[in-house]
């Protein structure tokens, strides 16, 4: 097993209905011996107690701060947007800040001295060897971001896969002397395996390099509905930084409707069938 230093970023909202599930993907996955965890959590206090208390049965090291902001689920999103999303609705736009502020709190905070970043998000399950594949990924590919590929909560009417090309130009043009950069991104064509240069994708389980980070301030772009994820790939293009997306690394997305029913959206690995079959709660 690899013994590189390793510390987790796992941003979490009060959603009962898959706390369980991603803590004990988390026990169970295959990771460094000394792997450490920063939660960004927002909540009630029973909520933030139970996340805690369960981390600290799981990690050695738990670094947890409490985001005094309130998580937004995704059946108050789908009651203000069928179909297509409009990302200007007050809900959207709350969203977005409470994302942005969680990611800002996460950056603010983490530990200096790790040697990589694990980003995990609360409604997004993953293979139990996936820090080794992604591991070996970077080795191999000398890259300095990997992801799989996640699925989105909603449908927009294409493939839900989380890949993005990333088209960066000048703001005024090819003859524009400035420093300004904007940016455009579109989802690229589906695979069904291998690995493909990455522009943009989500944060649902990412590892990257710290350096990565450290050269990364949070922003949020609302008019694409975006809280940091975006802007992590943006500034990782700006700096020089290669990533690349697996397609066949399978990051399926729980995820809760308008009338309480839930489901798990995307391809699941086959590693996870003994913890769905098993899932029992922390307590």
């Amino acid at each position: 097993m690899n013994e590189a230093k390793v510390e987790i970023l796992f941003p979490t909202i009060e959603r009962w209905h898959c706390i369980d599930l991603i803590l004990k993907n988390m026990e169970l996955a295959n990771k460094p011996k000394n792997t450490q965890i920063l939660c960004v959590c927002a909540g009630s206090d029973k909520y933030k107690n139970y996340v805690k208390r369960n981390l600290e049965k799981i990690f050695k090291k738990v670094n947890f701060i409490e985001n005094p902001d309130e998580g937004i689920e995704h059946d108050k999103l789908r009651s203000v947007s069928k179909g297509e999303k409009d990302w200007t609705n007050e809900i959207n736009i709350k969203k977005i800040e409470n994302v942005y502020k969680t990611y800002s709190l996460a950056k603010e905070n983490i530990d200096k001295d790790v040697d990589y970043y694990w980003f995990i998000e609360d409604d997004t399950l993953f293979p139990l060897d996936i820090f080794n594949r992604y591991f070996n990924l970077l080795k191999g590919l000398k890259a300095d971001i990997i992801t799989g590929v996640s699925y989105y909560w909603h449908e927009f009417g294409v493939s839900p896969r989380n890949f993005w090309n990333l088209e960066v130009t000048k703001v005024f043009g090819e003859d524009d002397n400035s420093s300004e950069f904007t940016f455009n991104i579109t989802p690229m064509n589906k695979q069904d395996e291998g690995v493909v240069k990455l522009g943009a994708s989500g944060l649902g389980n990412v590892l990257a390099k710290k350096e990565v980070i450290l050269e990364w301030q949070p922003q949020e772009h609302t008019n694409i509905g975006s809280g940091a994820d975006i802007s992590f790939f943006y500034n990782a293009y700006l700096k020089g930084f290669i990533a690349y997306g697996v397609w066949d690394i399978y990051l399926p997305h729980i995820t809760k409707y308008e009338n309480g029913d839930i489901a798990i959206l995307g391809r699941i690995d086959k590693s996870l069938i003994p913890l769905l079959k098993n899932n029992k709660s922390y307590g």
